[in-house]
């Protein structure tokens, strides 16, 4: 009786291992492509969400100072146009801020402080203002290679404390029409990697009442 024929040990040919590359190699290309654009979209949701949060910050707090302010006691600083009109004796100086005028400046005394004594209105003194980069010049150019010209920050000063409500600004205007104040703020942050060059802009409008004396 004759032993049964001892079969090969089992293994890929060169052709199969050439079919098995052929079709895996494409997958591949297709789930790290899908893997990378998931990624990215994450990481593009969360620097979303950080702006948000940057912007509902800069604009909840700039709505507190106006909503709680008294509108006779509204300033604004004095520019050079100012004192050749009269309003205001040196530039600089805070005066009453006009209606209708766009300015970069305004303080007035608001219910933002910590109460004190009974019956004893918590009013501090609250100045939101415009700050240039000390890398920056008023002369339209972008001097520190930023993207972005003339910017600086938004910043909100209640006592001795000062605190950044929005960096990156290169608009900022403040306007008084009929009770109202309407705040228009233009920002802007360089593109992430690898989602274009250049910087990315966002405008930012709100209107807040202010109350009577």
């Amino acid at each position: 009786m004759s032993a049964p024929p001892v079969r090969a040990a089992a293994g890929f040919t060169l052709v199969e291992l050439v079919i098995v590359a052929a079709v895996l190699v494409p997958l591949l290309l297709i789930v790290g492509t899908a893997t990378k654009g998931v990624s990215g979209a994450i990481a593009a949701n969360d620097r979303a969400a950080e702006v948000n949060a940057l912007e509902e910050r800069a604009l909840g707090e700039i709505a507190r100072v106006l909503h709680f302010g008294r509108i006779g006691t509204l300033c604004t600083q004095a520019t050079a146009a100012d004192v050749k009109a009269g309003r205001a004796a040196a530039v600089g100086d805070w005066f009453p801020m006009p209606a209708r005028e766009a300015r970069t400046t305004m303080q007035l005394w608001a219910l933002t402080g910590a109460q004190q004594l009974p019956l004893e209105p918590p009013e501090q003194l609250c100045t939101l203002e415009f700050v240039r980069s000390k890398k920056e010049k008023a002369n339209g150019l972008d001097d520190d290679r930023n993207g972005l010209v003339d910017d600086g920050d938004l910043r909100c000063t209640t006592g001795n404390l000062s605190t950044k409500l929005l960096g990156g600004v290169d608009l900022c205007s403040f306007l008084l029409d009929t009770g109202v104040v309407r705040v228009t703020l233009r920002y802007g942050k360089p593109c992430p990697v690898g989602q274009g060059t250049g910087v990315r802009r966002t405008t930012l409008t709100h209107t807040v009442s202010l109350r009577n004396d």
